[in-house]
């Protein structure tokens, strides 16, 4: 939704780069020079007590855990 309003429209938007690379990345989106200090914020994972992930979910979390110690996130 928000890509579609940006695309349509002098809007502004404050998001994660991430979100919208594809569409920086290929001129489709511009971003501005705007500081934003203290905007980074930690993300956790919460899982059930008592109940085992199943194999999908443990591939995931060997992916993110990778991701973490590659330094990518």
């Amino acid at each position: 939704m928000v890509r579609g309003l940006l695309q349509g429209s002098d809007m502004l938007a404050a998001v994660s780069a991430s979100q919208m690379r594809f569409e920086t990345d290929n001129g489709l989106l511009s971003v501005l020079p705007v500081p934003l200090p203290d905007t980074t914020r930690r993300i956790g994972l919460t899982f059930r007590a008592g109940s085992l992930p199943s194999p999908a979910t443990q591939a995931l979390l060997r992916f993110i855990y990778q991701q973490v110690q590659d330094g990518a996130v």
